[in-house]
């Protein structure tokens, strides 16, 4: 029957416990709501920062071939075009009569015209792109059916691998077809498409360079005047997103309108997205073509939860901000912690006061009790330190007795039981264990994640001969000084003896690394051990083999300790073999 005191005691904690769990838990999910919605807020503010800033870049590029391409058309006059038959009513090609007549008056009078046309144009863009940033070709490329006896009409000016422009030869586009990209793409693509064009990122065989170009196409009355554009590095769009700092450990990456990766810290330019749309949990490929995400997204990368966020640049394409969960996180986590710590402190507090009145007759008791628990468990290393002179004092005193008799029985059995006799050592027993731990870690592995050890296998040839010639004690001295040898060269590795003559080394971490080295140690000091011709139970003759575990090859540890006792006794033939003739010489 429970006391008066117990029952308050009960009451008391039972109202303290569930006060505490229901007030600390009702504000640690408030904290919890509250804050996964200001970590959405700020990687979404973070997110529109980056993209108003890349904007920024990239629309004062498209502000300076806006202008350009503006004074281009303003500058150019149709009714001279007109005037030479080059064009009619519906553009190009109208004006039959013009078309036999390349040589004529009215084509060198155009061609005039073109040249006093393209340097006002090369004149005016100059000045505009050494004022636009990061710009390190610009260009304007006159329509060739404008004129056949200037088929290179237009300037190209680079400072690829320069400090300043310089004026370099425009590409001449019959030597390409309009489909290769890299060579003439950024004349065709803004044709084709009749609009200003963001090209996708290339590698411009013509300069040599991975780049970004914004084209436009130049039309008036119906003809098609030729292309203005201005390209930017690639390195250099690179750089400001590596300059953008994402939390602590975040980034920044950049996908295309096709889903094509642009760039990205670790993947290469061109993975597609569809590949890691897979590792996104719950996301479907086709949240990608919205021009933003609604929220952030979680999904987990190798192991480690994640969120993104993802919004569409001047240029069509997507710039992704990446960052841990636990980073986006960590604001509303410390401060649930804090209340957790504080709700945890307070109810501390009143278990301790109300548990104050009892203690003197209940502390002894509980003792005895988390002692018997850890007994049961396999705990032996108790402290029991209460010695008052009543019955919970004499059951102390028995206790902590027969506590004193188990530890050194146990302890006694496990030295028996997984300890050689003879060398110290481990023996086969504890091999046993050690294989079995590292068969789990085999079978639960693969080829990245596995362990990694070898095996040594160690015989010691010349026990039967001491045996014999000395007796069994002297053999007894043999082994232990050849199993000395070997501690001493492996001291950093488990050695057991498998039994008679025969040892085995695990070789780990830096003793697996220099496993070669530390066999021709172990043969080298034996040798040095035998020149001082000491007492022939005194001296060592190991044969020794070494073989490392493979994976996707062995399937347990006797598979890889199997190689080393062939090598080993390889080895042992060899040495034989050495022996037979040197006494035959």
């Amino acid at each position: 029957m429970r006391s008066v005191r117990t029952k308050f005691i009960v009451l008391t904690l039972t109202a303290v416990l569930v006060s505490a769990f229901l007030i600390g838990g009702i504000c640690i999910q408030n904290i919890r709501i509250q804050g996964e919605q200001n970590a959405e807020k700020e990687m979404t503010l973070l997110r529109d920062n980056m993209r108003l800033q890349l904007d920024q870049y990239l629309g004062n590029i498209e502000q300076s071939v806006d202008m350009i391409h503006q004074f281009a058309v303003d500058e150019m006059d149709v009714q001279e075009l007109m005037n030479t038959g080059v064009i009619g009513a519906r553009g190009i090609g109208d004006s039959g009569k013009y078309r036999a007549a390349w040589n004529s008056p009215r084509q060198q009078a155009l061609d005039e015209y073109l040249i006093q046309y393209d340097s006002k144009v090369e004149e005016v863009f100059t000045s505009l792109a050494n004022h636009t940033g990061s710009v390190i070709a610009y260009y304007y490329r006159i329509n060739q059916q404008l004129t056949r006896n200037l088929p290179s009409q237009g300037f190209l000016y680079s400072k690829v691998e320069k400090d300043s422009f310089e004026k370099v030869q425009v590409t001449d586009l019959s030597l390409y077809d309009p489909s290769d990209i890299d060579h003439v793409g950024w004349y065709y693509e803004p044709l084709r498409q009749g609009k200003p064009v963001w090209m996708k990122p290339y590698y411009n065989l013509n300069l040599g360079i991975h780049m970004f170009s914004y084209v436009i196409p130049v039309y008036k009355a119906n003809t098609f005047l030729g292309v203005v554009g201005m390209d930017i590095s690639y390195e250099t769009l690179v750089e400001h997103l590596q300059q953008l700092q994402v939390l602590e450990t975040g980034y920044a990456c950049l996908v295309d309108e096709d889903g094509y990766v642009i760039y990205h810290p670790t993947l290469p330019e061109g993975t597609n997205v569809s590949d890691l749309v897979s590792t996104l949990g719950e996301l479907p490929e086709t949240r990608f073509a919205e021009k933003s995400s609604d929220g952030l997204i979680a999904y987990e990368l190798d192991g480690i939860q994640r969120k993104l966020t993802y919004t569409t640049l001047k240029s069509g394409v997507k710039l992704i901000l990446v960052a841990p969960e636990q980073e986006i996180n960590a604001r509303w986590e410390h401060m649930a912690q804090r209340v957790a710590t504080a709700s945890a402190s307070i109810l501390v507090v009143f278990i301790l006061l109300a548990l104050l009145v009892t203690r003197q007759i209940t502390q002894p008791l509980q003792r005895l009790t988390v002692a018997a628990e850890r007994i049961a468990a396999g705990d032996y290393d108790i402290e029991l330190d209460y010695h008052g002179n009543d019955e919970v004092g004499t059951l102390t005193d028995t206790v902590r007795q027969l506590v004193t008799h188990l530890k050194g029985y146990i302890g006694d059995l496990n030295s028996k039981a997984f300890s050689d006799s003879l060398t110290g050592v481990k023996n086969k027993s504890a091999f046993a264990d050690c294989a079995q731990a590292l068969d789990e870690m085999i079978a639960t592995g693969d080829r990245v994640s596995h362990p990694v050890f070898a095996l040594a296998m160690l015989d010691c040839n010349d026990l039967k001969k001491v045996n014999d010639q000395y007796g069994h004690d002297k053999g007894d001295i043999y082994l232990r000084t050849a199993c000395n040898l070997i501690c001493d060269v492996f001291y950093r590795s488990l050695v057991f003896r498998m039994g008679g003559d025969e040892f085995v080394v695990l070789l780990q971490n830096d003793e697996y690394t220099h496993r070669k080295e530390l066999e021709h140690q172990l043969l080298y000091r034996a040798e040095q051990i035998n020149e001082r011709g000491v007492a022939p139970w005194l001296q060592v003759s190991l044969a020794v083999g070494i073989t490392e575990f493979q994976p996707g090859v062995d399937k347990s540890v006797n598979e890889v300790l199997n190689r080393a006792d062939a090598l080993m006794y390889q080895h042992k033939r060899t040495l034989k073999n050495q022996d037979v003739d040197s006494q035959t010489e």
